[in-house]
């Protein structure tokens, strides 16, 4: 009886133990989504540290892109920051001498820094994270920090700086992270409601 009585506190303290497993495994979940949306914020400050160091060498923001002759965009504004995030190796590979989808520059996609993922893309999603494709976009065109063509400095910015957008995070319009392609302040006001982007 007493050999019973034992199995049967031992069966007690399993099932409790279980059912406290369950109970946090979702708590889990949790913690590491909430991780994966600091990794991605963390990214966010990153670029923007970037950024700001840029300007704080060169006297302004980087341009959105850098064209050829003909005016056609060739070269990322993620390029170009590649020195204030600690990738001075990577920038001393990449070749402005042919544009970022050249034979050459095409192969770097590879070794996309990590600063340019974000760790949620792709989870739970129909279609998955795509190697060499960056989450982080800037807004272009006139009255942002980003106008085509243009710099801009720090003075030229009238609202709160605080106010003022650098980098955004999307989710579905990933780009290739040497790619000059971003967002338009219009592609921007059409997608900022929706959550999926």
């Amino acid at each position: 009886m007493i050999g019973l009585h034992r199995i049967a506190k031992w069966s007690l303290a399993l099932v409790a133990g279980l059912i406290g497993l369950f109970l946090f495994i979702p708590e889990c979940g949790d913690a590491r989504g909430a991780a994966r949306r600091n990794a991605c914020l963390n990214n966010c400050r990153g670029i923007a540290q970037a950024l700001l160091a840029y300007h704080e060498k060169h006297g302004s923001f980087p341009p959105a892109f850098l064209a050829d002759e003909q005016g056609t965009p060739i070269h990322s504004w993620r390029v170009l920051i590649l020195p204030f995030l600690d990738e001075q190796a990577l920038f001393d590979k990449y070749r402005f001498d042919e544009p970022w989808n050249g034979p050459h520059n095409v192969e770097l996609l590879r070794e996309m820094p990590d600063v340019f993922r974000c760790p949620s893309y792709g989870l739970g999603k129909s279609e998955p994270a795509r190697e060499g494709f960056s989450n982080y976009v800037v807004i272009t065109g006139p009255d942002t920090i980003f106008p085509a063509g243009e710099t801009v400095t720090r003075s030229d910015i009238l609202d709160d700086e605080w106010q003022t957008l650098l980098v955004i995070e999307v989710n579905v319009e990933s780009v290739p992270w040497l790619s000059p392609q971003d967002l338009t302040a219009e592609q921007f006001a059409k997608f900022a409601g929706d959550t999926e982007r």
